[in-house]
């Protein structure tokens, strides 16, 4: 049934920091108010800015692909950590920070806090125009995800309906009370016996006041661990291992 607001709902759980995790990338951007000189180049003092925690430079494009066929580059400015397991990113009308290498919310946002710092002193606004959290979780199911994930999740593919789908992937996207979200699931292409099942959960909120970016993230993880909690069985929350809780 429906909730009235129409936003999402998920039961409360207590929040755990297991001993593993299946989180393959986790992402927080920040965008503000374009920026054109960026394109140009990488704004004088960044990388100083930058340098001793992410030392590694690199500057990359994004290509965007318009329904006309006409292709744009943007510029993107990449510093990266010495073991070069993080990153961030910038763009004339974002910054990011991304890792394969996650292990707990505190050590991300606490890097995420040192980002922010220093990067408000070049994109000159007091507001960003949108604050997104991500995390991709692979689950090694095997091609089969039963006992994985909830039955509620996944029911056409252990009651077979669609029998041995080569590609089977869902997308929901809705509300929250603090912003909106996109949630995709399903199976990875690739070898039948190793395949993942994929959780890509994507929180975010727009035009959020810089003071106010810490709180949001808070609250985007603590709803993510629920749905994250709600999506796996008891197969994830064996591999998952001891679970720790947190206050």
């Amino acid at each position: 049934m429906a909730r009235p607001d129409g936003d999402l709902s998920v039961p409360d759980v207590k929040r755990v920091q297991y001993e593993h995790n299946f989180i393959r990338l986790a992402v927080c951007e920040l965008r503000f108010p374009t920026l054109l000189e960026f394109e140009q180049e990488c704004p004088p003092g960044f990388q100083k800015a930058m340098r001793k925690q992410y030392p590694h430079y690199e500057r990359g494009s994004n290509i965007h692909l318009h329904p006309s066929g006409d292709q744009e580059s943007e510029a993107r400015y990449i510093f990266r950590s010495l073991k070069k397991d993080w990153s961030v990113s910038l763009r004339s009308s974002a910054f990011s920070l991304e890792t394969k290498n996650y292990e707990n919310f505190e050590d991300f946002l606490r890097r995420i806090q040192w980002v922010v710092e220093k990067a408000v002193q070049f994109i000159d606004s007091d507001f960003f125009t949108r604050v997104g959290l991500r995390y991709v979780n692979m689950l090694p199911v095997g091609g089969d995800p039963t006992g994985w994930l909830n039955e509620d999740l996944v029911e056409p593919l252990t009651d077979n309906v669609f029998g041995n789908p080569t590609k089977y992937f869902q997308t929901i996207s809705g509300s929250t009370s603090d912003g909106q979200f996109n949630f995709g699931h399903g199976l990875e292409d690739g070898n039948e016996s190793e395949r993942s099942y994929v959780l890509d959960f994507d929180f975010y909120r727009e035009e959020v006041e810089v003071e106010e970016f810490e709180r949001l993230l808070c609250a985007f993880n603590a709803l993510n661990f629920k749905l994250f909690s709600w999506c796996i069985g008891s197969k994830a929350l064996d591999c998952l291992g001891k679970a720790t809780k947190k206050s």
